[in-house]
């Protein structure tokens, strides 16, 4: 074990590229597709992950986490933050893959998909605007079976759009790295809190829903806003805490002294082996409508993966950060959020007796097509537009 360095230098080493994490993102991302997987048309009567939708918080809290580490080391480096560069790299990551979904989904709105299947007008606009969550809350089944999961880009977009200007401003004022700490585990808790009350609350008065519909015209949809688990699962505000986690993952690297850095180290390779298996046992026994996700679950779950982040970063030399760093995790990884944009339009689309492929071959096939298609958005659409960030790597237009 090397003696402890100075904090700065262990905080920029913090920042840099990590294989370990594109493995987590592997990880995450295998649970999101075979939870989405029409297991129902193949040999499982059925979903044998019932609990992979759990991967999209492993998602969030990363990317909670390396958002937050990138901005407080371009404000420790320089003193501010350019929210030009930030937004910028931002748009170039994002922004390329996702037009070619919206414009599948503009397509599938006015043909070659059954009416059940297309997205509607408000499913659209809830795309166009990242505010697919919030339209999922308030109409029934707005996204069609192929846009859906779009829910969960909208949050995260809505947090990138948000959260730099919070911390730049809060910095700013000099607020220091330990107070920052506390206001976001303050903020996760509420934001926890908050969704317990929002699954714990009774159904709308009957009353309410009268007069709803005398003001408006209409009755409310049986998923509307009032409705318990649409508001806690699609709630940019009921799943905030699993991104402030990860931010305030990335403030520890920062406040610790190397004496703590240095037990942190020595303990991390265990603690990543017990946070992955912690994981393991909430993902077995989860399903989407089990009551003890939203009260328990899913901070325990944020918790664990903010731990298995903090020991591969602190010790990527570790065992368990080697095995995350194997290529073929690395490179689900490093196309996890193609394969996420796609998944679901290759299910549909090969699914459904529409395309006759016999079993298990349609497993084979489908999974196969879908790493194809990411590979191709990889290569195709998202590198030309990703060569492009590094003009925006360096401060270009520091916010005052």
């Amino acid at each position: 074990m090397s003696a402890p360095t100075n904090a700065p230098d262990d905080q920029r080493r913090f920042v840099r590229y990590h294989p370990a994490l594109d493995g987590l993102r592997a990880l995450a991302i295998a649970l999101v597709v075979l939870f989405h997987y029409p297991w129902h048309e193949s040999f499982f009567d059925r979903n044998p992950v019932h609990g992979g939708f759990l991967g999209v918080d492993v998602f969030f809290v990363l990317s909670g986490f390396l958002i937050t580490s990138l901005l407080l080391d371009e404000f420790r480096t320089s003193g501010g933050i350019s929210m030009r560069s930030f937004y910028a790299r931002r748009a170039l990551r994002l922004l390329p893959g996702f037009v070619v979904l919206f414009a599948i989904a503009v397509v599938a709105h006015f043909a070659f998909v059954k009416p059940s299947a297309r997205p509607t007008t408000a499913g659209l606009l809830g795309m166009a605007f990242y505010a697919a969550n919030w339209v999922q809350i308030w109409f029934r089944d707005p996204l069609g079976r192929m846009f859906g999961h779009t829910w969960s880009l909208a949050i995260e977009e809505q947090f990138y759009l948000v959260f730099p200007l919070v911390v730049l401003g809060l910095l700013r004022r000099g607020v220091q790295r330990g107070r920052l700490l506390t206001l976001f585990v303050a903020g996760a808790a509420v934001s926890a809190v908050w969704r317990i009350h929002l699954w714990d609350r009774p159904p709308v008065p009957s009353s309410l829903v009268d007069f709803y519909a005398m003001v408006t015209g209409r009755t409310l949809p049986a998923s509307n806003p009032f409705q318990q688990w649409n508001r806690w699962y699609f709630g940019t505000d009921t799943r905030l805490d699993s991104l402030l986690i990860g931010a305030a993952a990335a403030v520890v690297l920062t406040v610790v002294g190397p004496a703590v850095l240095e037990r942190v180290r020595r303990m991390a390779p265990v603690v990543v082996v017990a946070a992955l298996v912690g994981l393991g046992v909430i993902v077995a026994n989860g399903t989407i409508l089990d009551s003890w996700i939203p009260y328990w679950g899913l901070v325990v779950l944020e918790l664990l993966v903010a731990a298995a982040v903090i020991g591969v970063v602190v010790r990527p030399d570790s065992l368990p950060a080697r095995l995350l760093s194997l290529p073929v995790l690395v490179w689900l990884g490093r196309r996890s959020y193609a394969i996420y944009l796609f998944h679901q339009v290759v299910f549909y689309e090969l699914g459904g007796g529409r395309v006759n492929i016999p079993q298990p071959w349609q497993f084979i096939v489908m999974i196969s097509v879908v790493l194809l298609v990411a590979e191709f958005s990889w290569r195709v659409i998202e590198q030309p537009f990703l060569r492009r960030k590094a003009r925006f790597q360096r401060i270009t237009e520091v916010v005052a």
